[in-house]
């Protein structure tokens, strides 16, 4: 029996005599019904936490936590019982804490709103009196999706900043980073299925906007070639010719789709409804597929005559993967490849700090300095040392981190020192002064310098004439280039950041920040298996990273109870040896 139940029953004869009395001395007033049910449940509800005890975990968040902050954010939320004017039937204060023992223990929508309604302890936690209604799983789900719409973050940063304020030191403590994959909901797609749900939804859309259009294109388009025969072959079973022709043969179908729908909204009077917004959006998601699986061949009036299979190494980043969750793309980590998010991560060794959400696609180095600037725009501080792996081990996002932080953040991360083992010279043997001239290791000088193509550096030059006569030219030119010719040495924009990177990596201080990057992998693999965070609950970047924020969250409030716990321990101890 859970100590809600055993509650329940305990305390119900504790209360009958005092609520008798009060009955007897009020039921002359049916106006205080209200306020009597209010007092019955609050002598409920104390006898219920004292029951529980002091380091039972709704006990010390009930005790410790509030959330007026996101009640504040949140007043724009109203579902009105009745008309307008009328009281909500279940406020927001209500709501934030329902959402909070949901993610806590993670729960679904029903099995939060049936223990909140059976559990005395879940019932007072979230507020509500001993007769009144409490909230449904659809009501919840609704409040759940407005947050993730309007204040994805609020009750990640609100519940940290609290945090911190009984674990200061977190503040200043050194962060480690590091990402990992958030899987879609949804399943990888062939490129035949890929092309018929987006035809199919672009269909749907259309016709919703003008059934005129919809039989236009119904009456015109290929739909046999693109949504394919009654008696169609699975594509499990064809041999691999044959579903090359299937792919193809969809896809001329899927382009003439694509076309006369352009053609028929470009005719038509262009409006911001919804519906033509998504069909626009469905349009695009076509016409990235075709453009990254296939190369289309068109004649001189834009009809595609010929579709052919793309490479895989002529493949667009962010392929779509699924039209079912378009903006989920395969993340390759490794010998491993998923089909959904990419999740950074900044953590202490005890409390997740930022976390930012993107596209599986999205490299690793590109979460660093994004998630700092989350941080910094949340909390209005930022940590003295963020500890990475080799993802973030280029001199760009030294330098991003570098301007996300103001400079009050020192990246760790193991570089690739290029000049190791290189018996020439290179751009690390020369010296870039204040004015722009480039010294090379013999002590002569250029000012000629040329931008580079990718515009992040320059292209210092010495012509033959300035190396003349060098008695290290030996060690600069290889023995293939002629003593005759220019010698060129790239000097990168983040040079500085690289030079104090690597004189870092042979410092003790260095060996000593690497030691405590095991931290994140245990926090991530709590993350994984006890807070859902490996597979995204609904569709979309902005669903997974608001997914990741509250599964944050619930780490984040675990481990505040469990030490919490600890500390209490320990004052109780010194407590009772200094009385003994």
């Amino acid at each position: 029996m859970s100590i809600s139940q055993k509650s329940t029953k305990e305390v119900t004869h504790a209360v009958t005599e005092e609520v008798t009395e009060t009955l007897e001395q009020w039921q002359a007033v049916p106006e205080t019904a209200a306020a009597l049910w209010t007092w019955a449940s609050q002598k409920h509800y104390a006898v219920v936490l004292g029951q529980a005890g002091e380091s039972h975990a709704i006990t010390m968040l009930n005790a410790r936590f509030d959330w007026l902050e996101v009640e504040k954010q949140a007043q724009a939320y109203r579902r009105y019982a009745g008309k307008r004017g009328v009281p909500e039937t279940h406020t927001v204060r209500r709501l934030c804490r329902g959402l909070v023992l949901k993610h806590y223990y993670n729960w679904s929508y029903q099995t939060t709103a049936q223990e909140v309604c059976r559990q005395v302890l879940y019932r007072g936690f979230v507020g509500y009196n001993l007769n009144e209604r409490t909230f449904s799983a659809v009501t919840l789900e609704r409040f759940e999706v407005w947050m993730r719409e309007h204040h994805p973050t609020l009750m990640f940063a609100v519940s940290l900043k609290q945090i911190d304020e009984d674990f200061p030191e977190e503040k200043t403590a050194p962060q480690i980073g590091d990402t990992f994959a958030m899987r879609s909901r949804a399943h990888e797609q062939s490129r035949t299925q890929l092309l018929r749900t987006l035809g199919l939804r672009i269909m749907t859309q259309l016709e919703r906007l003008s059934p005129q259009m919809h039989q236009c294109i119904e009456t015109t388009a290929p739909r046999e070639a693109l949504f394919g025969a009654a008696n169609e072959q699975r594509e499990w079973r064809q041999q691999k010719h044959d579903l090359t022709d299937l792919e193809e043969r969809t896809a001329r179908a899927a382009h003439h789709l694509l076309r006369a729908v352009r053609e028929e909204l470009a005719s038509a009077p262009r409006t911001q409804d919804v519906v033509r917004l998504a069909l626009e959006r469905w349009l695009g998601y076509l016409d990235k597929v075709l453009g990254d699986e296939f190369v289309l061949t068109l004649n001189e009036r834009g009809v595609c005559t010929q579709a052919t299979l793309r490479t895989q190494h002529e493949k667009g980043a962010y392929a779509i993967g699924s039209a079912i969750d378009p903006e989920a793309t395969f993340r390759l980590h490794g010998e491993r490849c998923d089909l959904g998010y990419n999740i950074g991560l900044h953590a202490t060794t005890r409390f997740i700090r930022a976390v930012d959400g993107k596209t599986g696609a999205t490299p690793d180095s590109q979460l660093v300095a994004p998630a700092l600037a989350k941080q910094l725009k949340q909390l209005g501080i930022v940590p003295p040392k963020l500890i990475y792996d080799r993802a973030a081990g280029s001199p760009k996002i030294f330098a991003e981190v570098d301007k996300a932080s103001g400079g009050k953040t020192q990246l760790v991360a193991r570089l690739i020192d290029h000049a190791k083992g290189n018996p020439y010279f290179g751009p690390q043997d020369c010296t870039l002064g204040e004015d722009g001239i480039l010294t090379c290791p013999a002590g002569r000088t250029t000012s000629r310098a040329y931008r580079a193509k990718s515009g992040d550096g320059w292209h210092y030059r010495f012509l033959a004439s300035d190396c003349q006569g060098c008695p290290l030219i030996a060690k600069c030119r290889r023995n293939q280039e002629t003593p005759k010719g220019n010698r060129s040495f790239f000097i990168s924009d983040y040079a500085y950041h690289q030079r104090k990177a690597l004189a870092y990596l042979k410092t003790e201080a260095f060996q000593q920040d690497m030691r405590l990057r095991p931290a994140i992998e245990r926090i991530i693999a709590c993350l994984v298996r006890y807070h859902n965070a490996r597979t995204a609950a609904s569709y979309g970047v902005a669903s997974a990273d608001y997914q990741a924020h509250m599964s944050a969250m619930a780490f984040n409030l675990k481990t505040w109870v469990t030490l919490t716990r600890e500390r209490r321990k320990l004052k109780r101890t010194c407590v009772a040896d200094d009385t003994g």
